[in-house]
């Protein structure tokens, strides 16, 4: 995807998501508790805020892909740090998308447009990265969405690629599943990805669905069809999954 489709495509999803926001519990519905941010560049301000994950410390890291940085704030909002320029250098960014946190606080960002993945400690100290452009095992085309499993297996959407890729945490291949298509295990274009308490795999792609796969990439079920209603979906790109203890 060339840049000027990417900045088409995020202004359109984001015009009205400048801010980020907190829900409470309220019973069976989520009840507005507060927000933070505004648009800019400063701390604690957004610029195409794509990516939102929260560690066991309840700090809140946020991919500010138009500021091409990641921001750490604790759970009131309050600005802790942030890393990340533009470039392609060992910690830079080009329009990073989506974001993985391990059980020992370990960050994963997808950098898009510089088809990697690279590994941060908890404060934003560079790790390791890996990913060159291409379609071959270990090469992405614009890698989207990020997940961490309970043994640290680290899974990738690869967009251009209609697949998802696993590494374990330094970057050595594992297995990939998935092709162009709307059959199970198929894809169109998918984004985001998250790994649930049970180590079950979830991916949303652009045939207005929700897939779910175990570590493997065996397909086991689909959420969702196209439309309005009740559990329909129109051109799903996030998914965040909420562990009920949060609100107890």
């Amino acid at each position: 995807m060339k840049m000027q489709e990417y900045k088409k495509m995020f202004s359109t999803l984001f015009i009205s998501a400048l801010t980020t926001l907190m829900f409470a519990s309220g019973g069976d519905s989520q009840v507005f508790d507060f927000q933070w941010g505004m648009t800019g560049g400063g701390n604690a301000q957004f610029n195409l805020p794509v990516g939102i994950a929260i560690d066991s410390m309840s700090n809140v890291f946020v991919v500010d892909a138009g500021n091409n940085r990641v921001q750490k704030l604790d759970a009131g909002g309050n600005y802790i740090t942030s890393w990340g320029t533009t470039g392609n250098g060992n910690g830079q960014f080009i329009a990073p998308q989506g974001i993985g946190i391990e059980s020992n606080g370990t960050v994963y960002i997808a950098d898009w447009f510089n088809n990697r993945v690279q590994k941060f400690d908890n404060n934003g100290a560079f790790i390791t990265t890996w990913g060159v452009a291409g379609s071959a095992n270990g090469q992405f085309n614009n890698p989207h969405g990020v997940a961490v499993d309970s043994v640290g297996s680290v899974y990738v959407t690869d967009f251009g690629n209609n697949r998802v890729q696993k590494f374990d945490g330094n970057g050595n291949f594992s297995t990939s599943w998935g092709s162009i298509g709307s059959a199970n295990g198929q894809f169109n274009s998918p984004r985001a990805i998250a790994v649930d308490s049970s180590d079950r795999v979830y991916v949303s792609d652009a045939n207005n669905r929700i897939q779910i796969f175990d570590t493997n990439g065996t397909y086991l079920e689909t959420w969702g069809t196209s439309g309005r209603s009740d559990g329909q979906l129109i051109d799903a790109m996030g998914l965040v999954l909420i562990l009920p203890e949060i609100f107890t």
